[in-house]
């Protein structure tokens, strides 16, 4: 009887969760539709460039020094490296530290022992009796924060792997420039990374992907002239979802800055596997190998994407880095 009466409850609950996540998802699409995360993403965006511009003053004043030369190319290159390693982390954290709200309270103890005493039918009664107290008000409110709480996480995705891998890019191909006396490249570069300071959203997107084969091409290019990169893809690209490929592309972008500014790698490889069960990404490097210290923002990103499914240790042979993370469908 008991064992009965247990499931009936957790059969309620199932449904009144059921119940309650589809309110929330039809309320979400509408807040999409209104457009009122343009909005909100807008107002992040110009937020957090304020900021930027606030924490990159060493960065711009280096530029400004050189009066229209570049003679300070060492400085520059120097305070975009810490502008990407100090300012461009600490803003990405800022923006990935909050988690999605548990909506509504739990059943009630004396609606679990009205449950225990009543046959389905009774059962289902009860849980139209519930859903006037899942309220329109709340149910918005939660959804507004749900997505916004999405699109923070979205931008510390990308200003933690994207633009702070453009700034090491840029701060390696102004010392290689300089390093060569290549006044031309020199300036060139100089330019990309005040422009990339200026307007650090110039690559986000919070809309859809092309196929991963296109996004991962998109990334290589972009790492072009800093690490000789690589990718092996095995499978079909229709087995990975528009969630799965910006996933990827975030853990990519972030294994390449690892191999780059704790590795010191000058190669780095993408083993891609997909099947209709499972995706399987490796990023390995020729550098200097995984260092010992407190996990940070990227292993709370691994985490978010593939729980503990993930794992990074020393590559082939013991030299470089190898990052396995799986994705389960």
């Amino acid at each position: 009887m008991f064992k009965i009466a247990m499931s009936r409850t957790n059969r309620l609950r199932q449904l009144h969760n059921k119940l309650i996540s589809e309110r929330i998802r039809i309320e979400t699409q509408r807040i999409l539709n209104e457009g009122m995360m343009l909005s909100l993403e807008l107002q992040l965006r110009k937020s957090v460039t304020k900021e930027l511009a606030d924490l990159t003053k060493d960065f711009r004043a280096a530029i400004a020094v050189s009066q229209g030369t570049t003679s300070n190319w060492q400085d520059i290159a120097n305070e975009l490296r810490e502008s990407a390693a100090s300012s461009v982390r600490s803003i990405s954290h800022q923006l990935w530290s909050r988690h999605p709200i548990t909506p509504f309270p739990d059943l009630t103890p004396f609606e679990i022992i009205r449950i225990m005493f009543s046959t389905f039918i009774r059962r289902q009664k009860i849980l139209d009796g519930l859903q006037p107290r899942i309220d329109k008000c709340g149910v918005r409110t939660i959804s507004e924060n749900n997505e916004t709480i999405r699109l923070s996480n979205d931008m510390a995705k990308y200003l933690h792997g994207n633009l702070q891998s453009r700034l090491m890019a840029s701060a390696f191909a102004i010392e290689a420039a300089g390093n060569a006396r290549d006044s031309k490249t020199l300036s060139a570069e100089i330019e990309k990374a005040r422009q990339s300071i200026a307007t650090p959203f110039d690559q986000f997107t919070s809309q859809d992907l092309g196929k991963v084969s296109i996004e991962l091409s998109r990334l290589l290019a972009m790492w072009e002239g800093v690490l000789v990169t690589k990718i092996e893809f095995v499978g079909s690209a229709v087995n990975v979802s528009i969630i799965d490929t910006r996933n990827i592309v975030h853990v990519v972008e972030e294994a390449f800055s690892n191999a780059l500014r704790h590795g010191l790698a000058t190669e780095a490889m993408i083993v891609l596997n997909s099947t209709p069960s499972e995706i399987s990404l490796a990023v390995i490097d020729n550098g200097i190998g995984p260092r010992a210290g407190d996990p940070g923002l990227g292993s709370s990103l691994f985490n978010s994407i593939a729980g503990s499914n993930w794992s990074l240790s020393r590559g082939p042979e013991g030299i470089g880095a190898k990052l396995n993370l799986q994705i389960s469908k």
